[in-house]
């Protein structure tokens, strides 16, 4: 049986997503963030990086939410619904580009807007202003 150990506001939203695309038959683990907003400490126990998605899968404890993706779709997708055919060279590229712009290029904005968004509400009254202005600088490029 898979095993999710799903993080709050982390991309094993992805994973959570796909198993119940697949119907795939999983057991769910949810931890919260910590005060300073890291995933806490037991998660280590499960795998040493501490980090979510973790999947235990096969007696295996995978991790990267990419690579969990592509394990999940080659053992798990019977009907071959996520993944074109690698004879369907434009679908294949479609399918791969958009797997790797969300890790590579979506990602990073999107973890950097958390961040601001962190600052902002955690700066002092009379800073914030100051950090919202930043944060509203940096969004617009």
């Amino acid at each position: 049986m898979l095993h999710l150990h799903h993080l709050a506001n982390s991309r094993s939203f992805r994973i959570l997503w796909l198993l119940e695309e697949l119907g795939a038959d999983y057991k769910l683990t949810c931890y919260e963030r910590n005060k300073a907003y890291r995933a806490p400490d037991s998660l280590k126990q499960v795998h040493p990086i501490g980090n979510a998605p973790i999947l235990e899968a096969d007696d295996r404890v995978l991790i990267e939410s990419g690579f969990i993706i592509e394990y999940l779709i080659k053992h798990y997708d019977k009907e071959k619904q996520f993944k074109p055919d690698d004879n369907n060279e434009a679908a294949w590229e479609a399918y791969t580009f958009w797997l790797h712009f969300a890790e590579a290029s979506l990602m990073p904005l999107l973890v950097m807007r958390l961040v601001f968004t962190k600052v902002v509400s955690q700066s002092p009254m009379l800073i914030k202003p100051i950090s919202k202005k930043i944060q509203g600088q940096i969004e617009k490029t």
